[in-house]
């Protein structure tokens, strides 16, 4: 007499990705978009910003850019410069990429 796993705990490969694998696939879409935004509202708000306070603006924009591509690259998409052109990041906010600030460093 053989036994066999319920079908409720037999994982079926063939099928696609299990129910775990597409809620990680869904977490990983939800963070990339999370930081997308993030990044899309920074540059905004440079964009509509005068002179007054856009030091702190674009070392903003430059923290969310540096983040979101920092989570692109550990999730396996690796084209910064593709991400860069798209979303038109000005040369001064790319000069800032992963710099670190005053308040904002290491302890």
């Amino acid at each position: 007499m053989s036994l066999r796993l319920p079908r409720a705990f037999a994982d079926d490969y063939s099928s696609g990705p299990s129910a775990f694998e597409r809620e990680v696939l869904a977490e990983r879409a939800a963070t990339l978009a999370s930081h997308a935004r993030a990044v899309t509202k920074a540059l905004d708000a440079l964009r509509d910003q005068g002179s007054e306070g856009r030091d702190r603006l674009v070392e903003e924009a430059a923290q969310r850019l540096y983040s979101y591509l920092v989570t692109r690259e550990v999730m396996g998409f690796r084209d910064s410069e593709g991400v860069i052109k798209s979303l038109h990041v000005p040369a001064e906010v790319q000069a800032r990429l992963g710099a670190v600030g005053p308040g904002n460093g290491a302890r």
